[in-house]
């Protein structure tokens, strides 16, 4: 209870209430006039014991009231008022209105909030218990008085919460007990209050269990998975995946341009020591077979990111479209909020595309490359060379070889894009990752 309440005049007093009456200065000037409500501090209780049917799922004691001021009768959280004896002790008081209204006692009692319950008028303090550890007292099988108490339930936690939001529960100290019980079950919180996903596959949920006992639903609760967060982590792993396969592109197509330049310049170098090295051909051929061979391996490291990209795409998107059918009936305009959906998804192999431009500049250059080879290769071994190896060759052939190289690797390349990124492979891919899931999707991916 709280201190003494300075008064001006005492209205009323009754068996649990005083009404006070207190004269003050008005912000605005002039004196108001207030009457005050003493009532003493009340605890109440979020009790929880684990359900084997339903793991990770307790059940929560809810007792039904008889509430004559507002001519109801309901459901709300063990309650109770802090006796002369228990005052500054509320954990005291928790324990015994927990005995007495659902005949269980608790392992652990721990303290969520203290918090005034209408401090326009009464001075009423009210301290929420999270009661977990549960165990039947002996020889006690319901409530210690059934004229104050009508009906003991033990139901699962999670329709508790959805009886709050539907109004079926409308106490207002046990609304918000059971929806701190909610957080403090939830697994660890950031710095803004949230509860934690982990964004990525490297970074799983921090377990912290209560050891204060095995029994206390709180040691397992970190360990449960739920749907929701497991949806919202495959989401967000995908859009990292799909930002991280962007940046990718850009890097590698950059990297690769570095070597191929000092490659160039490798070759460059050998131009002005050619007359003067006798090996300047064969170390030629090996620099610009290797400029080849490298961007062969740099253009199908990026097709294959593309792919990712597109997978990356399909999972978003599979997510998203089940929220929309699933809240289609609710919100009719669903369908007009999102713009990128299944149906705006690009196409994977599209011609003109950043994608396609960056291979074939990766193409044209390992395709030169290889065909420049093969010319110096020709070269060497129809020993139409001499000491300047930066010559015209006379031989017609070493050109078809050079040139049928060049188009040779070209020809294979786009091939293999086309091939790889195929528009058919990308529905076929949608298609079977949503066959199971009964999704409607648009004409587009059919």
């Amino acid at each position: 209870m709280q201190p003494q309440q300075p008064y001006d005049e005492e209205v009323y007093r009754g068996s649990l209430i005083r009404v006070l009456r207190r004269t003050l200065s008005a912000p605005s000037g002039g004196r108001s006039q207030y009457d005050i409500v003493e009532h003493p501090d009340a605890v109440a209780i979020a009790a929880l014991r684990d359900d084997p049917a339903h793991p990770g799922d307790p059940l929560v004691a809810l007792v039904r009231q008889e509430r004559p001021a507002i001519n109801q009768r309901t459901w709300e959280l063990p309650a109770g008022l802090v006796n002369p004896s228990e005052i500054g002790q509320p954990e005291q008081t928790a324990r015994r209105e927990l005995r007495e209204e659902t005949s269980f006692d608790a392992d652990s009692m721990r303290l969520l909030v203290r918090t005034y319950s209408s401090p326009g008028f009464t001075n009423e303090a009210v301290s929420l218990f999270l009661a977990t550890g549960l165990e039947s007292v002996a020889g006690q099988t319901g409530p210690r008085d059934p004229t104050e108490i009508g009906e003991v339930s033990w139901v699962r936690f999670s329709d508790a919460l959805a009886r709050c939001c539907s109004g079926d529960i409308s106490d207002s100290k046990s609304v918000l007990g059971l929806l701190l019980a909610r957080e403090a079950l939830a697994p660890s919180s950031n710095s803004a209050g949230g509860s934690t996903v982990p964004y990525s596959p490297g970074m799983p949920y921090p377990i912290q269990p209560d050891a204060a006992s095995p029994t206390d639903p709180l040691a397992n609760a970190d360990q449960t998975l739920k749907l929701e967060s497991m949806m919202l982590a495959e989401f967000n792993y995908a859009s990292a995946t799909a930002y991280q396969a962007l940046d990718d592109r850009g890097r590698m197509f950059g990297i690769y341009l570095g070597i191929a330049s000092v490659l160039a310049g490798g070759v460059g170098a050998l131009y002005e020591l050619g007359k003067k090295d006798a090996n300047s051909e064969v170390i030629a051929a090996a620099l610009l077979l290797l400029a080849g061979l490298i961007g062969v391996v740099f253009f199908f490291k990026i097709v294959r990111i593309r792919q990712a990209f597109s997978d990356s795409l399909i999972t978003m998107n599979v997510i998203k479209e089940h929220y929309i059918s699933q809240f289609r009936a609710t919100v009719p305009e669903v369908d007009k909020i999102f713009r990128w959906r299944m149906k705006s998804m690009p196409s994977a192999h599209k011609f003109g595309s950043l994608t396609f431009l960056v291979c074939v500049g990766i193409m044209t250059i390992d395709s030169l490359a290889l065909g420049l080879a093969a010319t110096v290769i020709t070269e060497l071994l129809t020993h139409d060379s001499n000491p300047d190896f930066i010559h015209l060759p006379n031989n017609p052939l070493i050109y078809v070889i050079g040139i049928g190289v060049f188009a040779l690797a070209l020809a294979v390349q786009f091939i293999a894009y086309a091939v790889m990124l195929r528009g058919a492979g990308q529905k076929k891919a949608i298609q079977q990752v949503v066959g199971d899931l009964n999704i409607p999707l648009p004409d587009v991916v059919r």
